[in-house]
């Protein structure tokens, strides 16, 4: 029954979904280091899928698409830090907030261009056909493996490179240093003159 529920096709639709939860967690882990909790994530992949689907609709290019996704989650990140660095907001109160903008105005953008609030679609982003190695006779759920690793959209790999340039970014650079100690201790970054605004706006 393990093997009936857990193969490949399951692990295959598992990262699939998993990619647009990871890249958010990546956005909170440069967040949360800098000190600026940032629980406003879901309302920030609400509104980026929404503006995804929205501009790939109407310019007919889903990498367009995507690149207005990065520019509205820019947007309500930058909204999310003025609210809690400059104004000294409640951080927890302004995430919250955002969640509750975005369920609200999705819908309702939703309702206005397409005339229903729940939009199905199918990604026509590219799917790549990498080389797969000659692996014989091995195992059956290796061999899937294999050729569910080759067959992903090209933001599955370019996560997996985020993921790596993230944490090289974090513990292996003078910036990643900086960020780090206006989160634990912002008071020696201070006395170092490190500018500990400046470094929660960029995180």
């Amino acid at each position: 029954m393990f093997g009936e529920i857990f193969n490949a096709q399951f692990v295959a639709s598992s990262i699939r979904v998993a990619i647009p939860l990871a890249l958010a967690g990546l956005g909170g882990v440069f967040s949360e280091r800098s000190g600026v909790i940032n629980i406003g994530l879901e309302g920030m992949i609400l509104s980026g899928a929404f503006t995804a689907v929205a501009v790939t609709n109407f310019s007919g290019n889903p990498w367009v698409g995507v690149l207005g996704a990065i520019l509205v989650g820019i947007l309500l990140g930058l909204i999310h830090a003025v609210t809690c660095i400059t104004f000294k907001a409640n951080q927890i109160v302004s995430g919250v907030a955002i969640n509750l903008f975005s369920s609200g105005i999705t819908v309702f953008f939703s309702w206005l261009l397409f005339g229903e609030t729940q939009i199905m679609v199918k990604s026509n982003l590219p799917i790549w056909g990498l080389p797969l190695p000659n692996i014989g006779e091995g195992s059956t759920f290796v061999r899937n493996i294999i050729v569910m690793f080759a067959h992903y959209s090209p933001l599955v790999y370019l996560t997996i490179v985020i993921f790596i340039l993230g944490h090289l970014i974090i513990f292996k650079t003078p910036f990643g240093l900086r960020l780090r100690s206006v989160g634990e201790y912002p008071q020696a970054a201070d006395t170092m003159g490190v500018n500990i605004v400046k470094m929660r706006y960029m995180g």
